[in-house]
């Protein structure tokens, strides 16, 4: 079911929330803004519907996951445990880690009540798919990216 945003209500908010926010960049960015805010909106009803839970050790067991992918074989116990608090402790890694969960945890819950059917595709047709979602993705990585850097700023005044 296709949804509607107050899309002119939230660039006026997106302009005055930020003092750096202008309303070219925010016009610039905005359609990735509300993609993101559309899967926010939608992924929160199907976590609330399904009744998915994060709780901290969900959010550690992640984190650790991370570090060992990155560090694996050079680190002991005691040095993953304490990369890995050291890591939550920063607000926006814990977030990130959070989100992360609760989009991994909907999808799990939402693939044991649907049903998949796999569409043949070749290669391609694949490869095009690929590349279209690579750059909206990048885009909205930009556009969050430029968002969060008007805000820092703005904070900085």
């Amino acid at each position: 079911n296709a949804f509607n945003l107050p899309d002119e209500f939230l660039k006026r908010w997106l302009v005055t929330s930020h003092e750096n926010n202008s309303p070219e960049m925010v016009e610039k960015d905005y359609d990735s803004f509300s993609k993101n805010l559309k899967w926010t909106i939608i992924r929160n009803s199907l976590q609330e519907e399904h009744k998915v839970e994060v709780n901290p050790g969900d959010i550690e067991a992640r984190m650790k996951q991370k570090v060992m992918g990155v560090y694996g074989q050079y680190l002991d116990a005691g040095m993953l445990d304490t990369m890995t608090q050291r890591l939550l402790s920063d607000r926006e890694q814990y977030n990130r880690v959070f989100e992360e969960e609760v989009t991994e945890k909907v999808f799990k819950a939402v693939k044991e009540v649907i049903t998949i059917q796999e569409v043949p595709i070749n290669k391609e047709d694949f490869e095009a798919k690929v590349k279209v979602i690579n750059e909206e993705i990048n885009a909205q990585n930009e556009a969050a990216n430029e968002i969060e850097a008007a805000g820092a700023a703005g904070e900085e005044e």
